[in-house]
């Protein structure tokens, strides 16, 4: 079966190839010590650890899972979370801004922005004479 992945040094992942094809690789040095593998949803391991190798490429063991995906899950058979869904909604404080304080100093900020705006003084580069580049 198809199911191992193989990660090269440089990050690279190539496969899924079958097992046989990890250890014909490995035999003839294509797959270096440094490069991993990995089977299915399993962990990836170095080629150079021997106990490793040995456990689920040369005998018949199965990696487990990774726990990650073992967790158990948050949500209900209904898919509706477990917790109290009042938890799960956002407080009206979650969608507070802090930093900018109300609306109403908002508006001030504006007004104060656009008058700063109005005193700006605008350079005309082509008045720049060109031949002093």
């Amino acid at each position: 079966m198809k199911n191992w992945l193989i990660r090269t040094k440089s990050g690279h992942i190539l496969g899924p190839v079958t097992k046989d094809k990890i250890l014909e690789l490995h035999k003839s040095k294509a797959i270096r010590e440094d490069d991993e593998v990995s089977s299915g949803n399993g962990y990836w391991f170095a080629m150079n650890e021997q106990d490793l190798v040995t456990r689920f490429l040369l005998g018949n063991e199965t990696q487990e899972f990774n726990p990650i995906s073992e967790v158990d899950s948050v949500l209900g058979d209904d898919g509706i979370p477990l917790t109290d869904a009042e938890e799960c909604l956002p407080r009206e404080s979650d969608l507070d801004y802090p930093d900018l304080g109300s609306s109403d100093s908002l508006a001030d900020f504006s007004e104060q922005e656009s008058s700063s705006v109005d005193n700006t003084k605008v350079i005309d580069l082509s008045m720049l004479d060109e031949s002093e580049d």
